[in-house]
């Protein structure tokens, strides 16, 4: 009898405490506010959401955020006079450059990918992005003989880095660098370890359409990130849907910047082995750990095809894609498929 009498005390004090924990659960959903803020930098919407309970601390985590954005904008930029991508590119084929730790780590991630993708990534681009005009603003479709002339100086191996001395060089005075591919992912992963940091347990950053959450939402339900239909006139068509808690999620697609010419579209994610605009994929979506992972990934997939670039995110681990060929054909992971929602 004692012992059925304890274990009846026992239970009912589980019971009061799960209620107790759901009252506390729910009463500080209520007490958590969003605070955010949002800024043209990087040449794109860069936002920053953040919860907590507490409005100076929200407005103070937000100025920081974006003094850090600014403050990395200004290295890695090529379009920001004296960033150290421009300094670099200012001295190719002269002399090796100091630069920053955070210049350096991006580099080396530029290089990482560069072999990863068999040189479909390629941090040199820059010569080719300008000849297009993706890089003055004034587009136009070069002739073949300057597409020919440029591609010598497409080569991520010619990148000499000294870690030691932390200096990176170009070898040929006509190389440059643009690290657009994974600077805002860099700057993204960058906010997020100063959040994680000051003890924020749930924010949602933004460059552009680089994503990364911090933890679920305050419901405690996954993050739901929808990918846009890449042909539908309204951008607001979602295509698919994907839950992520911890991750980040990037969308590369050829309706991001484009001109036309002829009748013809040329968008801006070009193939450093020939120099033309990528075909055969319209949009690839990356969910990775961190987002300079997937902001890499998503060109370097997007470049590779549907087939390569499939195989390659089931080589990597805590990788995952969904890439939508120029037929429409959506190829899809193994790991997003049991949870993917198609639309």
């Amino acid at each position: 009898m004692r012992l059925r009498k304890a274990v009846e005390v026992l239970a009912v004090i589980i019971i009061l405490a799960i209620i107790a924990f759901s009252i506390f659960k729910i009463y500080n959903q209520e007490s958590i506010q969003r605070y955010s803020k949002t800024e043209l930098l990087l040449d794109t919407v860069f936002e920053v959401a953040v919860f907590t309970e507490d409005e100076a601390e929200g407005n103070r985590l937000l100025r920081e955020s974006f003094n850090e954005v600014r403050a990395l904008e200004k290295v890695l930029s090529r379009f920001v006079s004296d960033s150290d991508v421009d300094i670099i590119n200012n001295h190719a084929g002269v002399e090796p450059v100091e630069v920053s730790s955070d210049t350096l780590e991006v580099i080396k991630k530029g290089l990482y990918f560069g072999e990863l993708s068999d040189g479909g990534f390629d941090v040199t681009i820059a010569p080719l992005m300008d000849l297009w005009g993706f890089g003055t603003g004034e587009q136009s479709v070069p002739s073949l003989e300057e597409i020919e002339q440029t591609l010598p100086f497409i080569d991520f191996r010619k990148i000499q880095v000294d870690e030691r001395r932390n200096t990176v060089y170009l070898a040929d005075e006509q190389m440059a660098l643009d690290l657009g591919g994974i600077a805002k992912g860099y700057i993204v992963d960058r906010i997020v370890q100063f959040l994680q940091s000051q003890g924020v347990q749930t924010a949602f950053v933004n460059a552009g359409g680089d994503i990364r959450v911090i933890g679920s939402r305050i419901d405690s339900t996954p993050w739901r990130i929808g990918i846009r239909h890449p042909r539908e006139r309204d951008s607001q068509e979602i295509i698919a849907v994907i839950p992520v808690v911890n991750q980040a999620v990037v969308t590369s697609g050829d309706y991001e910047r484009y001109f036309t010419s002829d009748g013809d579209k040329y968008h801006h994610i070009l193939d450093p082995h020939d120099g033309f605009p990528a075909s055969g994929v319209i949009s690839v979506t990356i969910v990775a750990p961190d987002c300079i992972t997937a902001d890499g990934l998503s060109t370097a997939v997007f470049i590779l095809g549907p087939q390569k670039g499939l195989e390659l995110l089931e080589r990597l681990p805590e990788v995952e894609g969904v890439i939508i060929d120029n037929q429409d054909k959506l190829y899809v992971s193994s790991g997003l498929e049991d949870i993917i929602e198609i639309r």
